[in-house]
C-alpha cells in the first residue's frame, strides 16, 4: 500500500511537471490558466499523500491552509 502511494506521489509530481511546461509554452492564456491550476490542485493531492505516507497531520494543516 506504502508503495502505490510513493508511487502516486512521483506521478503527480510527474504531472506537475508536465503542466509547468504548458504554462511557460502555452499558446494561449486559457492555456496557462488551466495549467496552473492544475499545478496547484496537484500540490493539494501531494501534501495529503505526504500526510498519510509519514503520518503527520502537519502536512494536511498546510494543505487545508494552501
Amino acid at each position: 500500500m506504502m508503495l502505490l502511494l510513493w508511487i502516486a506521489v512521483f506521478g503527480l509530481l510527474l504531472n506537475s511537471l508536465a503542466c509547468l511546461w504548458r504554462v511557460l509554452a502555452g499558446p494561449s492564456l486559457a492555456d496557462r490558466i488551466l495549467g496552473v491550476n492544475v499545478i496547484a490542485t496537484n500540490t493539494l493531492l501531494v501534501l495529503v499523500l505526504l500526510s498519510i505516507l509519514r503520518e503527520q497531520s502537519f502536512w494536511l494543516d498546510i494543505a487545508i491552509v494552501y
